[in-house]
């Protein structure tokens, strides 16, 4: 008697037990899936990390390379900029020293004339060029050379006048 009981319970538990060998492997399955999608996952999260990482290597590189090339750029703006600067010098020095030597020609022309008048050299003359304070300088003196010339002139010609009415006087 006893044992119609234990067989049903035997054969309930024991389909409960394939119930729940199927569940739990359905589970365990599922489960399984899950970890499998989740490496997946993983692995595809990695790659992307390390693609990630290779662009910032390569874009470190980059930035690298551009920095000394913009380095180089700068370098060669500066060299530029200081040999316009010598140049700019160099020709602000030939100017200066051509317009002084200019100026100081045409003043040394001017001077020397004037010490010949003040030997009383009246026939000294100098070539004027120009249009500037110097050569308007030069043309002044010039121009007080030529009265100071018909002055000598007339007070020597009046002198000879004089000189000759004094003998005729003296004569008789």
């Amino acid at each position: 008697l006893f044992s119609f009981p234990s067989q049903l319970a035997n054969n309930s538990i024991s389909s409960i037990a394939d119930d729940l060998d199927v569940e739990t492997i359905e589970t365990l399955a599922a489960e399984q899936a899950v970890r499998d999608y989740d490496e997946d996952i993983d692995g595809s999260r990695d790659t992307a990390i390390d693609a990630l990482l290779q662009i910032e290597v390569s874009l470190n590189a980059e930035q690298v390379e551009a920095d000394g090339v913009f380095d180089a750029a700068i370098q060669r703006t500066i060299l530029i900029a200081i040999i316009i600067m010598i140049i700019g010098i160099a020709a602000a020095v030939v100017l200066a020293l051509m317009l002084t030597r200019s100026i100081k020609k045409s003043v040394m022309e001017c001077l020397t004339l004037t010490e010949s008048v003040a030997e009383g050299d009246l026939t000294a003359s100098i070539r004027i060029s120009g249009k500037d304070e110097i050569a308007q300088l030069s043309e002044a003196v010039l121009n007080m050379q030529d009265k100071l010339a018909e002055i000598v002139g007339s007070v020597s010609s009046g002198a000879e006048q004089i000189a000759s009415a004094s003998e005729q006087l003296a004569s008789g």
